[in-house]
């Protein structure tokens, strides 16, 4: 068998049964709830069998494919058994049917347009703003050119910067530098037995820019993909069905605006509904109050991180895989303190009578100098507490297999 064939041919069971589960999903969509969990293993095991087998993909693509099963099932459990039924018979959304309309059956129409749209877009529910004005939609062939540029942008500067920035630069790597004593950083500061030393430093600057660009490289590049499929090559959708996933790095200056402007909201409005669902049905929380506020985002993060977390343990970490949800809630402290603070020094402005003060502080671009400082200090900090683990576990085995 040609080694082409070796590569390909593994990856038609996940590619397979992930469109088994869609095909179920379809016909749950069209039975009452109380029959739908009744059959909902129709769904949920050919969905967990893709999930099982993404470590069949090559390189990052594992990795990516098995995010792609975790929203996957948080987003069709979400439409079947906790989204607002009203979501199904939005008007306006479902009055452009695909062009897939005319080879299927006409009670699966609802769900042409919501079950690969977790976030909902052209529904009263979506969480972000997209334009149906044809005079802000580019057209087909700007689009097609403008994504096919991103595509190629990504994979060239993911090469280039892995090949000479990180890892690069600091080859030859020690596992040492990713062991305990590494994932320490400012305990160490003002320590002179084992001092913090200019490459140590240097090299965690190097692996924060290289996560946060790879991350979005990957999801970015990803979606970029997909919708040249979509829209440029079946013609199922329009270019404004397929709005940019992330904001702009000019929004990050806050951990909560890299959260809530920056990064991508893919999965937000899936995991609002469980939180909302824990919070109002479970726990009896006043809707909309603090508590309610706080647990909603607090479940949006700790559920990113349990995603994150089963990726990582399907893909064989299974020593680093509890900081993932570490990660995700730490994130959650972080934007949670920010607010706090926030409010307490506007309320000590206001009663020293700094009022014109505060204003211009909110407006002065030092505040978001200052901002973007304390964004990066906190990655600094948190992404090799988070990673570093995994890399040394991930190399020691390496090593150990070799010996």
């Amino acid at each position: 068998m040609s080694s082409i064939a070796q590569t390909i041919l593994p990856i038609t069971v996940p590619i397979t049964t992930f469109f088994l589960s869609v095909g179920a999903f379809f016909h749950l969509a069209n039975i009452p709830r109380p029959r739908r969990i009744v059959l909902s293993p129709l769904m949920y095991i050919p969905a967990g069998v893709s999930f099982a087998t993404s470590n069949w993909w090559l390189g990052d693509l594992n990795s990516l494919w098995g995010l792609l099963l975790c929203i996957w099932v948080g987003h069709s459990t979400s439409l079947l058994f906790i989204e607002d039924l009203r979501v199904w018979e939005d008007g306006d959304y479902l009055g452009r049917i695909s062009k897939l309309a005319p080879h299927i059956p006409g009670k699966y129409y609802k769900g042409l347009k919501l079950w690969n749209n977790p976030l909902l877009l052209g529904t009263s529910y979506q969480f972000v703003k997209i334009s149906k004005s044809a005079a802000c939609s580019p057209s087909l062939a700007r689009f097609t050119v403008l994504r096919l540029g991103k595509v190629a942008a990504y994979v060239g500067a993911y090469f280039y910067i892995k090949s000479h920035v990180f890892p690069a630069a600091f080859i030859p790597l020690q596992i040492d530098e990713f062991g305990p004593l590494h994932q320490v950083y400012f305990r160490r500061l003002p320590s002179q037995i084992v001092p913090v030393t200019l490459r140590e430093t240097l090299m965690r600057c190097a692996f924060v820019l290289w996560w946060t660009f790879s991350a979005v490289a990957m999801l970015d590049s990803a979606h970029a993909a997909l919708s040249l499929v979509s829209v440029s090559l079946l013609r199922f959708d329009e270019p404004y069905e397929w709005p940019p996933i992330f904001g702009s790095l000019s929004q990050a200056w806050t951990i909560r605006r890299f959260w809530g402007k920056f990064w991508h909201q893919i999965v937000r409005r899936t995991y609002t509904n469980y939180g909302e669902c824990i919070s109002r049905k479970i726990l009896r929380l006043q809707p909309r109050s603090l508590p309610d506020k706080v647990l909603i985002i607090f479940s949006i993060f700790f559920l990113s991180g349990v995603s994150h977390a089963a990726v990582s343990w399907q893909l064989g970490d299974h020593c680093g895989w509890p900081l993932d949800i570490w990660w995700f809630c730490a994130n959650f402290v972080a934007g949670l303190l920010e607010v706090v603070m926030t409010q307490l020094f506007r309320a000590f402005m206001k009663k020293i009578g700094g009022n014109s003060r505060l204003k211009w502080l909110d407006e002065s671009i030092w505040s978001q100098i200052f901002g973007y400082v304390w964004v990066f200090s906190f990655m600094f900090w948190s992404i090799p507490k988070w990673q570093y683990p995994k890399l040394y576990c991930h190399l020691g085995d390496v090593s150990a297999s070799i010996s």
